[in-house]
């Protein structure tokens, strides 16, 4: 009776690992078609019943992709670290190194953790696809964003722009590399690379804002050498970068498309330009900003500019 127990059960047992390796790649091909076609449901149930039969790498790797496609992170993180520490064979060529390491730092990094996602993301820059290369290089541009370390953040947008061949990418790591160099307080940098975004074809209102506040502050040296000429000309780029924000804004507005973060900002934007032009005895147009201000002001109740256009209209009545 013992006996006729052991066979049974060693036959149950071998029974789970009778599968080929033949048999596993089939299972991991149907899982890995429900993935590319979007079916992730499909495909954690598939690479999951995989697993239950032999553990392999593939299938970690299918099942941590699917799981993050639905937000799932942190499980998606523990297959990653499976598949990494998974034994037998290493890594399958069918899915390389790099593949996995990039799936681990960008989970982390939707998890918050960006110290740690910059260390998965490194260790995956070396081996990474080369079709994958800029979204490592933009993730960890990003990471570092978030950790405040503007210039390693520069850096890794470069290279990404370097390896990019869509105009839309260009357009956005270039005005991300700007508010870079705008946190660094570095002006010239920040107003040329937010340049160079909207060369690529940019429409952001925040660009055009904050290329108005670099230009004021190179302002300080054009008017100390510049001659007349060349401080009436920089005035105007000031006021068209202003104009050119609150345009894009309008653009929203009339399409009832707006945020009202966006309406409070274009009430921000008008005073910004009412004030610059209070400033270059400008005084028609400073008046005609802050009656926009104070317009889009009330409609988004932002009545603490209210004293401020307030003051601001008496000012330009004794200069004028």
């Amino acid at each position: 009776m013992k006996n006729l127990i052991f066979f049974t059960l060693l036959f149950i047992l071998s029974g789970m690992q009778m599968l080929s390796s033949q048999d596993i790649n089939e299972l991991n091909k149907q899982a890995n078609i429900e993935r590319m076609n979007g079916n992730y449901q499909k495909a954690i149930e598939l690479s999951t019943s995989t697993l239950e039969k032999k553990l392999n790498v593939i299938s970690f790797y299918i099942r941590a992709f699917s799981l993050s496609k639905i937000s799932k992170f942190a499980e998606a993180l523990k297959d990653c670290e499976s598949a990494i520490s998974y034994p037998a064979g290493g890594m399958l060529e069918t899915f390389e190194k790099g593949d996995i390491y990039f799936l681990k730092g960008y989970c982390l990094q939707m998890l918050g953790k960006c110290e740690e996602a910059v260390g998965a993301y490194e260790t995956a820059e070396n081996i990474i696809r080369r079709e994958n290369a800029v979204a490592l290089y933009s993730n960890l541009g990003l990471c570092y964003l978030k950790l405040q370390k503007y210039e390693h953040a520069d850096f890794f947008y470069d290279k990404a722009i370097e390896r990019s061949e869509k105009n839309s990418e260009k357009e956005s790591y270039w005005a991300v590399r700007g508010d870079c160099m705008f946190n660094l307080e570095k002006w010239y940098l920040a107003d040329s690379f937010y340049t160079r975004a909207t060369q690529f074809g940019l429409q952001d209102y925040p660009v055009y804002w904050n290329m108005a506040t670099c230009r004021l502050k190179n302002g300080k040296v054009i008017d100390m050498f510049g001659d007349s000429t060349e401080i009436e000309f920089h005035n105007w780029g000031i006021i068209n970068c202003y104009k050119t924000a609150t345009l894009i804004i309008q653009k929203d507005i009339k399409a009832n498309k707006a945020s009202d973060k966006q309406v409070r900002d274009i009430s921000l934007i008008y005073f910004d330009q009412a004030s610059f032009c209070f400033s270059v005895g400008k005084y028609d147009l400073a008046s005609a900003a802050l009656d926009h201000s104070l317009k889009y002001g009330k409609l988004s109740k932002t009545t603490a500019l209210y004293d401020k256009i307030d003051k601001l209209k008496e000012d330009i009545k004794e200069a004028k």
